[in-house]
């Protein structure tokens, strides 16, 4: 879905449009006063997460040249492979300092920062902008329906079939 809402919107678009949902619902998990706005936000945190990364990747391609396109996801990934490893400490430490609202609301300057930053730096490149108006003109803007559907279900199969695993055998699934 990353690649067609790439190419509806335009990748800077779409990047920007996820920066500012992860922002705006990190700060409503920030303030939720029930389990059900929190789920609710965190679902939408996630899709918006869940969008920046393989267009950010998109945007490393068309940014940097072949010669230092190496360093760049070379710098992109320590910082994709460290962040697991640094977010729960972080969050720890802030959740007994502070208060678990903290850990949501530490994303908003980080995201106005972010899309400051970008509004400004990043571009949709020509030959980007040529291809989106000849799919348009086409007509070959089309969601795959059925593989998203499929893709649904068997995800939704093996979450259930590891679950299963692990709750009748008692083992850790792989």
């Amino acid at each position: 879905m990353s690649a067609w809402l790439s190419r509806v919107f335009g990748r800077k678009r779409y990047y920007l449009g996820c920066v500012v949902l992860f922002t705006l619902t990190s700060f409503f998990c920030g303030l939720a006063p029930t389990l059900g706005i929190m789920l609710s936000s965190r679902v939408l945190q996630g899709l918006a997460g869940g969008g920046l990364a393989p267009v950010s990747q998109a945007i490393l391609v068309d940014t940097f040249p072949a010669a230092k396109r190496a360093s760049a996801f070379a710098l992109y990934t320590i910082v994709i492979v460290t962040a697991p490893a640094v977010g729960p400490v972080l969050g720890g430490w802030i959740t007994d300092n502070y208060s678990w609202r903290w850990i949501f609301f530490i994303n908003i300057p980080i995201g106005f920062l972010s899309f400051f930053l970008s509004s400004r730096l990043l571009k949709d490149p020509p030959a980007f902008e040529v291809e989106r108006a000849s799919v348009r003109t086409n007509g070959k803007l089309n969601i795959d329906g059925i593989g998203i559907t499929l893709i649904a279900l068997a995800s939704a199969a093996l979450e259930v079939a590891l679950d299963r695993v692990k709750s009748t055998t008692g083992l850790e699934a792989p």
